[in-house]
């Protein structure tokens, strides 16, 4: 009997991505409204210039099904569009599109920086995780 392997990733919609710092989230849509209502411009952005150290954990929970589903999500996605930087330059929206470019040997990746940040979607009244 062959085992039935699970897809991991069916059609991930923008609808789920988001970005939480701190107490706050802001939905991928969100993001991407400010940047049109803002007229803001992409720009290259040097991936060497980049710094994916701690403060990126895509893998906090490491087991064989999350690093699957986060290939995946890699693999499926676009390199064309445009990343979001907050307002202190972090990746807001974008980092599966990060990996897959530096994947890629990609040198640069357009991008938008916020100068500041649209109103959350959602503040918690927790620990802030900054």
């Amino acid at each position: 009997m062959t085992q039935k392997v699970t897809k991991l990733v069916d059609d991930f919609s923008f609808e789920e991505s988001g970005y939480e710092r701190g107490n706050e989230y802001w939905k991928a849509e969100t993001l991407y409204d400010y940047v049109k209502k803002n007229k803001l411009k992409p720009f290259k952005l040097p991936l060497s210039g980049l710094d994916l150290g701690k403060a990126y954990k895509p893998f906090d929970n490491y087991n064989l099904d999350s690093i699957i589903y986060q290939i995946k999500r890699v693999n499926g996605c676009n390199i064309e569009i445009p990343i979001i930087l907050d307002n202190i330059g972090q990746i807001a929206d974008g980092l599966h599109r990060v990996v897959k470019a530096i994947s890629m040997d990609k040198e640069y990746i357009m991008a938008y920086r916020l100068l500041d940040m649209p109103t959350p979607d959602e503040v918690t009244d927790g620990e802030s995780n900054e």
